[in-house]
């Protein structure tokens, strides 16, 4: 690990925080004739107690950013909190939540319009894990909030098909498919026809 000299130390004292560290490094390069990152320079200002950065302030609680994602995320705490993403919520779990509970585990909170910057409640849904993975395999979201409303009953019902077909099937039944390779016999025994 690389030791920095008194010279060094001190700059860096005098000159983190008033810009971004990005251009820190390039003073510092410039200044010194030596390499350093980001990544050091944010790990020498936190152990220094200089993470305050005039640069780039800390955000109120209750402040709003919007990632490149397209997600809008509310800050929810006043100081920076342990983990990653500890004081950031997604602003559309912030509105469900308000109005209808928790979200259980294993859902999400989808867009009926595809579009992540229209935070409405009636634009917004619960769909579990798997529901969301089936919609965007068969392309079933739509910016046309009844098509998506179908494209996710549509997924209920596969994925329910599904459950029901392998909850019938037993090992005799899966041995045969393999040498067959007929999917309708189990279909139809699955849904209690023959």
């Amino acid at each position: 690990m690389r030791r920095y000299t008194k010279e060094e130390k001190q700059w860096l004292k005098e000159n983190i925080g008033k810009v971004s560290h990005a251009e820190t490094v390039e003073k510092f390069k410039a200044m010194f004739s030596s390499a350093i990152s980001a990544s050091r320079i944010r790990t020498f200002a936190h152990v220094h107690g200089l993470s305050k950065n005039e640069y780039n302030p800390p955000l109120p609680r209750g402040a709003e950013k919007t990632m490149p994602d397209g997600y809008v995320y509310v800050k929810v705490c006043g100081k920076a909190g342990k983990g990653k993403g500890y004081c950031w919520k997604q602003k559309h779990r912030i509105i469900y939540e308000q109005a209808n509970g928790k979200i259980p585990d294993g859902y999400s909170v989808i867009f009926l319009d595809c579009n992540r910057q229209n935070i409405v409640l009636d634009n917004l849904m619960l769909a579990s894990r798997a529901e969301v993975v089936c919609m965007n395999k068969n392309g079933f979201f739509s910016s046309d909030h009844n098509v998506t409303r179908l494209g996710l009953a549509v997924a209920r019902m596969r994925l329910a098909a599904a459950r029901r077909i392998r909850e019938s099937t037993t090992a005799k039944d899966l041995y045969q498919f393999s040498k067959t390779k007929n999917l309708g016999k189990f279909k139809n025994k699955a849904l209690g026809s023959n």
